[in-house]
């Protein structure tokens, strides 16, 4: 990454670099996104992006897909933070065959001490809500290019409610649903499963993958300057730390047993076929060069 003064918010010595704020210093740089198989640790592909969290979203979509492409891997599940949590990345995960273990991005709870939106009920049959005092609330608009139902009630009903003081400040109460609502119920119901807080300790283990590539393979600055550099530098670094895996079996196979013949190096389809059911485990999008 180099350095230098901004002239609004864009470097003059790298332009594709994105400012970041999220240091003790401000900075230019570059994110590193890596889609990592789990248990092994081997970066399956990695995506460079300037440091802003939409783009690095969408670096996990694009790294998903090259990697089915080319390697026909297809995990079963799916771990991030919650910075990927949003419903489309949700869903995107949903139909590409595997399960998002994924915190959800929710905000039906700021209400400002309203009645939050888990205080009504939905049925799926008729595609409206029930109040709490059992008045209903019909479909009113759907906005397409950001997949959002509205909801609303009947304006006599809520003149006359005894709880509308504690329940909106508007003639009517209206609630929103997101066309990939079902996704994220899905990701809601994951969380009290066993597989989700596995999929979550295993999730911890990719912050060895930027710790070495800032400390033992000189990532904290880059060398070359634009996306492509970026691009070059995170590829190399991730193919280094892959092979220094690769030459290591008896760390990802465990202790071998008497009579049990170790194998000298292990490839990417053995490494792939003893990771326990395939997780995979979408880089915390927080590491910058």
């Amino acid at each position: 990454m180099a350095r230098s003064k901004s002239c609004q918010g864009i470097s003059r010595t790298d332009p594709a670099a994105a400012w970041s704020a999220r240091t003790v210093r401000g900075r230019f740089g570059y994110a590193l996104n890596a889609l990592v198989d789990t248990p092994s640790g081997v970066a399956l592909d990695v995506e460079a992006t300037p440091a802003r969290f939409a783009e690095e979203v969408d670096a996990g979509r694009v790294m998903l897909e090259r990697s089915a492409d080319r390697f026909d891997y297809r995990p079963k599940r799916v771990a991030a933070d919650k910075a990927y949590g949003s419903a489309n990345f949700l869903g995107f995960v949903r139909d590409h065959g595997a399960t998002p273990h994924i915190p959800v991005i929710d905000r039906t709870q700021q209400t400002k001490g309203k009645l939050p939106r888990t205080a009504f009920s939905y049925d799926r049959g008729t595609d409206s809500f029930t109040c709490p005092t059992g008045k209903t609330l019909r479909h009113h608009a759907f906005h397409p290019p950001t997949g959002v139902h509205r909801y609303a009630a009947d304006v006599r009903d809520c003149e006359a409610c005894v709880l509308r003081k504690k329940c909106t400040t508007s003639r009517r109460r209206t609630l929103v649903r997101l066309d990939d609502e079902d996704v994220r119920d899905l990701a809601r119901a994951e969380v009290e499963t066993g597989l989700y807080k596995r999929s979550m300790r295993l999730r911890r283990g990719v912050e060895r993958f930027f710790a070495d590539a800032k400390g033992k393979h000189g990532m904290r600055r880059l060398h070359l300057r634009g996306i492509r550099g970026a691009e070059e530098e995170f590829l190399i670094g991730a193919a280094v730390m892959n092979l220094m895996i690769l030459a290591r079996p008896r760390r990802l196979i465990g202790k071998p047993r008497r009579g049990v013949c170790v194998p000298a190096a292990l490839t990417p389809a053995a490494i792939s076929a003893r990771s326990i059911e395939h997780d995979v485990i979408v880089s915390p999008a927080r590491q910058y060069a």
